[in-house]
């Protein structure tokens, strides 16, 4: 058998580690290696960073993965969550990339017709369909979240439903105002 010469990079995984230098005494029911990973003795940003990743993912899974960084940020504050843009943009780095980017669709209504958004977020991501009454149950899910839930910039990241709500409220408002005249 020939004999493999190591090289000089490669020689640290022959030097003992922290592993074999830590002592496993006991520290409160758990070992003292332990208790520098555990909860307590994490950052406050990193606390923060878990439980905001949640709350990431959520929003975006819960509007079709289709949110990118400005949205889900958007929604976040919507929710109240005070939390940076650059944070949310930070932590969704590290999850699943997703499909919208600034300046592309997603974040500019005009850049593309509903019809167009449609294809792209349900019909090409959530395909093969197996049957018509697929589509047509899909189509019916996305536009009630379109028009409940999606953020649209142009109208002031609100979902159409509360713009609409709005724009009536102001009419009645002007109605009243006008028969006090």
């Amino acid at each position: 058998m020939p004999v493999v010469e190591v090289p000089p990079w490669a020689r640290w995984a022959e030097r003992p580690g922290p592993e074999s230098c830590t002592r496993t005494t006991r520290l409160g029911g758990t070992s003292s290696a332990e208790s520098f990973t555990g909860p307590v003795m994490r950052s406050q940003r990193s606390q923060r960073d878990q439980e905001l990743r949640g709350e990431i993912g959520r929003v975006w899974k819960e509007n079709h993965e289709v949110y990118a960084v400005r949205k889900v940020w958007r929604q976040l504050n919507r929710e109240g969550f005070t939390v940076a843009r650059y944070t949310v943009a930070r932590l969704m780095d590290e999850m699943e990339p997703s499909v919208g980017s600034k300046g592309d669709s997603y974040d500019n209504a005009r850049a593309e017709s509903v019809i167009g958004l449609f294809k792209t977020e349900v019909i090409r991501r959530r395909g093969p369909w197996r049957a018509l009454e697929d589509v047509e149950f899909a189509t019916l899910e996305w536009v009630w979240w379109f028009n409940h839930h999606r953020l649209l910039e142009p109208i002031g990241y609100i979902p159409p439903v509360e713009h609409e709500e709005a724009y009536y409220r102001r009419q009645q408002n002007h109605t009243a105002v006008a028969a006090l005249t």
